[in-house]
């Protein structure tokens, strides 16, 4: 065999294995669409589903190349109402793309990778939107509940990102709260007992934490 015959099989093999490539990718389409919409098809009988279903199809009708940042969220807002949480999170990067660091899509989008078990991915976009801006109290707190999920090993860096949530955040309440929890939930109560009061510097009406720091003292 010559060079130019082992020239012509290798390409020939090229060629094959594009083509088994790009059919995949087609009955991969195909199957994910005839799936997606089956479970829309069920849904349809569900009166408050009904209503996401209608302005799914409101956006589908405008050409592709005229959507925006605003239809990708709503797509992904509509996906997850419909509990369609991979479809969800590929609108939610979309949206995320075009918004920037920042913004709504990419925190809607690290909740969906929690939902999906993707917590690696969650966490992720959660600090990129803290790097973009620390004033987001409700992050932290949503990363360390992240942070005590079995994932990591390392429930240790749930108490970490609280306080640094604090050191961008001065005296929050919730930040305070879920600090206090935490210690609840590992046994230290007197820990407890301090952050639960320290909440209550900027809330002192809150009663909850007012009872909750009488049952603590009582014991």
């Amino acid at each position: 065999m010559n060079i130019i015959e082992k020239r012509k099989i290798i390409i020939l093999l090229a060629i094959v294995l594009i083509a088994v490539i790009l059919m995949g990718a087609v009955y991969a389409l195909i199957f994910f669409g005839y799936f997606e919409k089956r479970s829309i098809r069920e849904l349809e009988g569900n009166a408050q589903a009904q209503i996401f279903i209608e302005s799914l199809k409101r956006i589908e009708k405008k050409p592709y190349r005229q959507w925006n940042a605003g239809d990708y969220l709503d797509l992904g807002n509509i996906y997850n109402n419909l509990q369609l949480y991979e479809k969800a999170s590929f609108f939610y990067k979309k949206a995320a793309f075009n918004y920037g660091r920042s913004n709504i899509a990419l925190i809607n989008l690290a909740n969906t990778e929690v939902l999906l078990g993707n917590f690696k991915k969650a966490e992720i976009y959660y600090l990129t939107s803290l790097d973009a801006d620390s004033r987001q109290p409700e992050l932290y707190i949503k990363l360390a509940e992240l942070y005590q999920r079995s994932w990591r090993g390392k429930i240790f860096d749930s108490v970490s990102i609280l306080q640094k949530g604090l050191a961008s955040n001065k005296e929050h309440p919730n930040i305070l709260i879920s600090l206090a929890q935490y210690y609840q939930e590992t046994g230290n109560r007197l820990e407890a007992i301090k952050y639960f009061k320290r909440s209550l510097m900027s809330y002192p009406d809150n009663q909850a934490v007012k009872d909750e720091i009488a049952r603590l003292e009582a014991f």
